[in-house]
């Protein structure tokens, strides 16, 4: 029997309002460990520029998830989706997009995703690449030790 073990992060202060990330994890029959925080730190710059970049404080490590919200202002209507890239060359799925205009001159973009059983060992910086013209850039990236690593935690996530 499959359970599936919510994780909410409360995202009010990253995102300019209320809104709350909901990302549901698939874990094997038989674990009933829910994954659990290693490390979270964030950043933000108000300047327009076209990537963002954060060190995580300590080395990931190996098998673990990492998680990756980012938000930004485009100035311009085309909600151009975000890219991200880390120094351990992980592949970043993204899981969850919110984009809004003002009806305008600006798109609002929010989006999370996820590099799971990764790997670690050495220190790890994670980029966030924006469109041109972007402001009010916001990144947080989170560490998860997980229950199980074996399949993708999030494979069929909806």
């Amino acid at each position: 029997m499959r359970r599936l073990i919510l994780l909410l992060l409360m995202a009010g202060s990253l995102f300019g309002q209320n809104e709350v990330i909901v990302a549901r994890r698939r874990a094997a029959a038989g674990h009933s460990n829910p994954p659990t925080f290693v490390q979270v730190i964030s950043t933000g710059a108000s300047a327009a520029s076209t990537t963002l970049a954060i060190a995580q404080t300590s080395n990931p490590t190996s098998g673990h998830l990492i998680a990756v919200f980012a938000r930004g202002t485009e100035t311009g209507m085309s909600c151009t989706s975000l890219t991200v890239a880390d120094t351990l060359n992980g592949t970043y799925t993204e899981i969850a997009a919110s984009k809004n205009t003002n009806g305008v001159t600006n798109c609002q973009v929010a989006e999370t995703f996820y590099y799971y059983n990764i790997t670690g060992g050495s220190a790890n910086t994670v980029t966030v690449t924006f469109p041109p013209g972007t402001t009010s850039r916001s990144v947080v990236v989170v560490e998860l030790a997980l229950a199980t690593t074996a399949s993708d935690p999030y494979g069929s996530a909806s």
